[in-house]
């Protein structure tokens, strides 16, 4: 879309950016929706990590919470 508005345009100024970014180019019309996405993301990969350090150190690699290898390297591997 910004794209087409540069073309539409044909006039080069320089150093003058030609178009504007809108909210509406953005994915679903909402930026901070997407953003809020992003953080959520983040901040449940931390959770993640943070439970399995926490685990580990607590209750040991032989625990329950970490029953089998592949859920080991699930996990790590996820966050």
């Amino acid at each position: 879309m910004m794209g087409l508005r540069i073309q539409e345009r044909g006039d080069v100024v320089k150093g003058a950016p030609l178009v504007q970014p809108d909210d509406h180019l953005f994915w679903f019309g909402s930026p901070r929706f997407m953003l809020f996405l992003i953080h959520f993301v983040l901040f449940q990969n931390a959770f993640q990590l943070a439970f399995f350090a926490f685990s580990t150190y607590q209750f040991g690699i032989d625990s329950c919470f970490h029953h089998r290898t592949e859920d080991i390297v699930i996990r790590i591997s996820m966050g």
